[in-house]
């Protein structure tokens, strides 16, 4: 009984909820209860930790897709909103206020329109030099002309200037899938027995012996995004979910629900090493809130851990 109980206590080393009445009434005859119907415990299980250099577009990491982003997008957003819903980028009318703040700012100072004169030159020069009328090769000339062409509002310069625009707004402010192999999860082979032995079927009516999986995450970009993690094993999916994330926010998480739910076999497969595959969609970007832009930076931080529900019966 010794054995296993210590590797019980280690691997449930974290419990939500403690029952009151852990006394000799939970002690079957025929064998050992801990717990009863109501019983929550929960199992840590990993970290997953991303960093800067892991959320990129497949060319670019994240901190150079938001220094892009500060470029293209005003200083102060139309009706001084907090964000640019990335979700509304396909709307041309929630796109041309953008941009008509943007020139407005280039009109007004210089520091906007050096900074978006710059960009224009490193990345698209090729496509304006022809509607400034010169080569390209001079970056003086080059800089001083499309400056020029702003404050004159040269409708062929402006057009195009808005074409770029909206064409990194709709095809840059994504991210590639993550891709993260979890390999096997230190839990004793006794104690994932214990776990299996003690869930009911899906079948079950009014279950109340379930497992399922959770966690938090701690989200550290000034980006709000929709996560949608799946977990495979041997190519097999275990189970997927989606979550919404805040931006900078330490408290996201992952709600408990059928679709979270997890099985006998599945928590073998689980167990013996599984693959994190995590697509992002973008939703809303915070600008001017702080980013730590250094490649090894932890960004994301993900907390998984199983959350048990009724009694855990041991036969001794």
């Amino acid at each position: 009984m010794k054995r296993l109980f210590l590797p019980l206590l280690c691997g449930l080393s974290v419990i939500a909820c403690v029952d009151r009445d852990y006394d000799l009434g939970n002690i079957a005859t025929d064998d050992i209860a801990i717990g009863n119907d109501d019983s929550r415990f929960e199992i840590p299980l990993a970290t997953v930790r991303v960093a800067t250099s892991d959320l990129h577009d497949g060319s670019a990491d994240i901190g150079s897709l938001l220094d892009k982003a500060d470029t293209w997008l005003p200083s102060q957003l139309p009706d001084g909103a907090p964000c640019v819903d990335l979700t509304r980028l396909g709307e041309s009318a929630y796109t041309d206020r953008l941009f008509d703040a943007l020139l407005a700012e280039m009109r007004s100072g210089t520091t906007k329109l050096d900074a978006v004169t710059d960009l224009i030159y490193a990345d698209y020069r090729t496509e304006f030099a022809p509607l400034l009328g010169i080569s390209g090769s001079d970056e003086t000339l080059f800089k001083t002309t499309f400056r020029l062409a702003i404050a004159e509002s040269r409708q062929e310069v402006l057009a195009e200037t808005k074409t770029q625009f909206r064409s990194f707004l709709a095809t840059e402010f994504r991210l590639e899938p993550l891709n993260y192999d979890l390999g096997r999860i230190d839990i004793s082979d006794e104690i994932v027995d214990m776990l299996a032995d003690n869930l009911d079927p899906a079948e079950t009516a009014d279950p109340k012996n379930r497992l399922y999986l959770a966690g938090t995450i701690d989200n550290r970009l000034p980006l709000s995004a929709n996560l949608a993690p799946s977990f495979r094993s041997g190519g097999v999916l275990l189970l997927d979910f989606d979550v919404d994330i805040a931006a900078t926010s330490d408290d996201n998480a992952i709600e408990q629900s059928e679709r979270t739910r997890i099985y006998a076999d599945e928590l073998r497969a689980f167990i013996d090493g599984s693959q994190l595959v995590l697509p992002m969609q973008l939703l809303r970007y915070y600008p001017h809130t702080g980013f730590s832009p250094e490649a090894d930076a932890t960004q994301l931080s993900i907390r998984l851990y199983f959350v048990k529900y009724g009694a855990l019966k041991l036969d001794i």
